[in-house]
């Protein structure tokens, strides 16, 4: 039996309806054709396996960063854009070098289960992994995107059937797939000593780098292909850590302020990366590489406040280190030659080194980060008398100013001193104070207050670091039309596509929006930074009553077209909230059976 709400009421197909309508046209001598609801959608996925000569030689996915799990970056940049899915006609264009691998199996799964670490480096897995792995075959037919053979063969690649279960997963974004086994995610079993890790790309999970990629259908497809590349020989790998420590002083002091990071280590383009001292977390990354290579070089960006004071490496094996001299734009860095096996941590230093303080003032130092903005500052003393009013200025984020005299005060000649930071009020978002700490001096504060003791004849330099959070937000509505269903969305920053927040929307009342949840507290999209970000709506499956199509989006209250499901939104400082609502229509491709209504006595006259 099936059931689904459509129109308002609950439509039943039964045998017996059926049969009562042929008795009814066979008593009048009808010749009914035998009809029956259409098949529920088949859902499929082509899997295949690819053996490269190098890292070279295969393609990026969208987001080439520190996601990727290959030992060595890349070649050339993806030729997909965000909504195109994986093709194997693209793939076998632009990897013209790799050949299909026979015998490779891969693992289905409901989510991402961390990594696991081997000479192959660290490489993701799937949790809960789903029995009897797929393994490639030598030749498989090629499929379109319905589910159609094309007359051609895939080599090195298997299609799987989706059970009723992997379907829904998928719906609910919890059906993922990795290469190999959550044990040998470079099948070593099978292949000892020949492969390693490039890429994984799968139906429109094109985004990261990494060995467990998410399946989903887009509009109209009931097909999807998955490509994985490795190359062959492999290296081995070896880690390199990069941590960052800050002084005020002298003193070490953690600080929230971005210090950026050059080099070839890094896999974001220009080899970028950030490391922030607020917390341990943010203070170091940590790079898995390929060993016995070409040395990995990493510089730190030169800042007129903050001085490289050393850069310094201890390795647990072989590894060496060799200084990268000072350069234009670069305080330096270090060259490293990787072991196998190995790890090396280098630790960069830096102090911070004021601006120059107007004559006679007592300093006052202001870094932002987050925003720029006024701050007024208050500066009282317990052994001298008048009160100073100061005002520091940022203009631009991470960069010192001094606060100076606002000429409405006196400032105290002596310590100990009081002072006390007004933060400013604004739309759009609130200013903390981070931290506040001081040179030449002691000092202890309270809540914006900071209470300053001379250590010496010199002026006390007290640095203020302030950020500022902004409370943007987006919210998805969804409305269903024709029957009712579940939802999932993606919204990720178009920035930073590994970012993502998951959500899911379902309606009870036809018509009626219905707003998405979060699927964990993590994918809350609440204090959202500004920027432009992507909303991905992955449509409800079809089912073997009718289909579902995207038919309307509004976000604050403008109509938007959406691209493959996705529409893109920004968030300002004066527009910090968008409200974006999706309406989907449900379109019945089998005609409803009516209830047959009781039949009448149907006298038959005798003849002759």
């Amino acid at each position: 039996m099936n059931s689904r709400t459509i129109g308002g009421r609950q439509l039943w197909v039964t045998g017996a309806v059926l049969a009562a309508v042929a008795l009814v046209l066979g008593l009048f001598g009808l010749s009914a054709s035998r009809s029956s609801a259409a098949a529920a959608p088949v859902y499929q996925v082509t899997l295949a396996a690819r053996s490269c000569p190098t890292y070279a030689s295969v393609t990026a996915n969208r987001a080439r960063n520190n996601i990727m799990e290959s030992l060595q970056d890349l070649g050339p940049d993806t030729p997909y854009s965000g909504d195109q899915t994986v093709d194997p006609t693209v793939e076998a264009a632009v990897q013209p070098a790799c050949t299909p691998i026979t015998g490779w199996q891969f693992t289905f799964g409901n989510g991402i289960a961390g990594q696991v670490s081997g000479s192959f480096g660290k490489l993701s897995i799937v949790s809960s992994p789903d029995a009897l792995p797929p393994t490639t075959q030598a030749s498989t037919p090629l499929l379109n995107a319905q589910g159609v053979p094309t007359g051609q063969n895939i080599a090195g690649a298997v299609t799987v059937t989706l059970t009723a279960a992997q379907v829904q997963r998928s719906e609910q974004h919890n059906l993922w797939i990795q290469g190999g086994t959550t044990t040998d995610p470079i099948n070593d079993s099978a292949f000892p000593g020949e492969y390693g890790f490039a890429a994984l790309r799968c139906a429109s999970d094109n985004v990261n780098g990494d060995n467990v990629e998410w399946i989903g259908y887009t509009q109209g497809a009931t097909h999807v292909f998955c490509f994985a590349y490795y190359v062959r020989p492999p290296p081995t790998a070896g880690t390199i850590n990069i941590v960052k420590q800050t002084t005020v002083g002298g003193t070490p002091t953690s600080v929230d302020y971005p210090f950026n990071f050059s080099g070839d280590l890094s896999y974001n383009p220009g080899g970028a990366f950030t490391l922030n001292t607020v917390n341990a977390q943010s203070s170091q990354m940590e790079f898995v590489r390929a060993a016995e290579s070409s040395p990995w070089s990493v510089t730190e960006d030169a800042d007129p406040n903050w001085v490289l004071t050393s850069a310094t490496c201890t390795a647990t094996g072989g590894s060496t280190s060799t200084p990268i001299a000072p350069s234009a734009g670069s305080s330096g860095g270090v060259s490293i030659t990787l072991v196998a096996s190995d790890t090396i941590t280098c630790t960069f230093v830096n102090n911070y080194v004021p601006p120059s303080p107007p004559a006679g003032e007592l300093d006052i130092a202001k870094v932002t980060t987050g925003g720029v903005g006024s701050f007024p500052f208050t500066v009282t003393s317990t052994s001298a008398a008048g009160t100073g009013n100061l005002t520091a200025t940022t203009t631009t984020p991470g960069i010192p100013v001094d606060a100076v005299d606002s000429g409405t005060g006196t400032i105290p000649t002596t310590g100990p001193y009081d002072i006390t930071e007004t933060l400013p009020t604004v739309a759009g978002g609130t200013w903390t104070l981070v931290t506040a700490a001081c040179i030449d001096a002691t000092s202890s504060l309270s809540g914006t207050t900071l209470t300053v003791t001379p250590t010496s004849t010199a002026t006390p330099l007290c640095l203020f670091i302030n950020n500022f959070d902004p409370p943007g937000s987006i919210t998805i509505q969804k409305t269903t039309v024709g029957a009712l269903d579940s939802v999932n969305f993606l919204v990720f920053p178009a920035a930073n596509d590994a970012q993502e927040f998951s959500q899911i929307a379902t309606t009870t009342v036809q018509g009626q929006p219905a707003t998405a949840q979060p699927e964990t507290p993590a994918d809350a999209t609440t204090g959202l930074a500004p920027g432009l970000y992507v909303i991905q709506e992955l449509t409800p499956a079809d089912d073997d009553l009718g289909g579902w199509a995207l038919t309307a989006a509004v976000c604050n209250g403008a109509p938007v077209t959406p691209t493959a499901g996705a529409v893109t939104v920004t968030l300002t400082a004066a527009t910090p909230d968008v409200t974006c609502s999706f309406t989907n229509t449900y379109t019945a491709t089998v005609a409803p059976v009516a209830p047959v209504s009781p039949i009448a006595p149907i006298v038959v006259h005798p003849t002759g």
